[in-house]
């Protein structure tokens, strides 16, 4: 199993926990919404997650991210001459339900926002390679 602490802080550490977040608000460790809209009406998220019962709100939203996600994706290399690193994120993306991540993260259509976080762990090298050697 390789070594934890030998790898760079920045592999192990959040990018963006809500604790450094300006426009985060919490009461005693619970996050508030800073929705104007919901703040003035005494609500909370329920309102828009409500909407969904709605049958035109439900199909105009289904159709739209249907639409967003059967279309076609590929990565591509950040620099010219590293296709074996896009190669790989790709494969890496394809191990995962892709579509269904970005079903979920569009929901921010309907609610306004949504998180997702990456987070990476590093395992003893079991699988072949990702990307064969050119």
């Amino acid at each position: 199993m390789p070594d934890n602490n030998r790898l760079p802080r920045d592999l192990l550490s959040e990018s963006a926990p809500r604790r450094i977040d300006p426009w985060e608000r919490d009461y005693l460790g619970i996050i508030c919404p800073n929705d104007p809209l919901l703040a003035a009406r005494g609500e909370t998220i329920d309102a828009y997650l409500a909407l969904i019962e709605d049958d035109k709100v439900f199909s105009s939203l289904q159709k739209r991210i249907g639409a967003l996600v059967s279309r076609p994706w590929a990565v591509e290399p950040l620099v010219d001459g590293d296709a074996r690193s896009a190669e790989a994120m790709e494969a890496l993306l394809r191990r995962i339900p892709f579509d269904r991540l970005c079903r979920d993260l569009l929901a921010a259509l309907l609610i306004g926002y949504t998180v997702v976080e990456i987070v990476w762990k590093v395992t003893a090298p079991t699988l072949a390679p990702l990307a064969a050697p050119r």
